[in-house]
């Protein structure tokens, strides 16, 4: 599973930004996956087509959800055209009733990608993430298409 390319969708009220990053697309081994993290639930499912780009300016209305593509030198550096190993789910502690947090990735040359909800935001983290991971139950995931995972 080799990750090519990264897309973002936000969300504007107006002209307001008001979560930087709502969703994430990941295009891996010829399909663009979907990635959304928020309230305690996730959805990691396949898109039937690529997302196109769209410009704010380009979206009339009060609601917008423009999508750009991610152009984090680190990212591209890191993550880009490097082979995915496993993809786990991180939820809560036992007893809490925050539910699923985030999605960790993990690539061949040991980086880690996450998308964690942030409360604010859905956000990417690169190989840390400001929680403790050791505190939260995590759970491998198969997705549509992948060959199973390690």
């Amino acid at each position: 599973m080799i990750l090519k390319s990264i897309k973002y969708k936000s969300f504007y009220i107006g002209d307001e930004l008001i979560g930087k990053i709502i969703v994430v697309f990941f295009y891996i081994d010829n399909h663009w996956y979907h990635c959304s993290v928020g309230d305690g639930l996730g959805e990691f499912s396949i898109e039937e087509n690529e997302p196109d780009l769209i410009n704010l300016s380009e979206i009339e209305g009060e609601f917008k959800y423009p999508i750009y593509e991610m152009k984090d030198s680190f990212l591209i550096s890191n993550f880009l055209d490097v082979e995915i190993s496993m993809i786990e789910k991180i939820v809560s502690r036992e007893g809490e009733e925050e539910g699923l947090i985030g999605y960790r990735i993990k690539m061949v040359n040991e980086h880690f990608l996450i998308v964690w909800d942030n409360r604010d935001s859905t956000e990417f983290v690169c190989d840390e993430i400001p929680i403790q991971l050791s505190e939260f139950e995590t759970k491998k995931i198969v997705l549509p298409n992948f060959p199973k995972l390690g």
